[in-house]
């Protein structure tokens, strides 16, 4: 992320949403696997979770990369 200072809340907050990220891409894996398609209850579970994280992974994501974008623009103003 940025080597700027955090409060402990906005660290704890990242944190939650980086392992957001990640358990959306495990459950992107597993959906994609022979034993969860014959499985309709535990593929209906994890699209449903799925559904639940997306947005909110891809506003992180957006978040990160107005983050990088405004490093990129003070590396240049320097």
């Amino acid at each position: 992320m940025t080597g700027a200072r955090r409060a402990p809340q906005d660290q704890f907050l990242l944190e939650r949403l980086e392992r957001f990220a990640l358990r959306l891409a495990e459950i992107d894996e597993l959906l994609a696997t022979p034993e969860i398609a014959s499985d309709i209850d535990r593929m209906s579970k994890l699209a449903k979770e799925r559904a639940g994280l997306q947005p909110v992974v891809e506003a992180y994501q957006r978040l990160r990369a107005v983050q990088q974008e405004l490093e990129d623009a003070k590396a240049l103003s320097s």
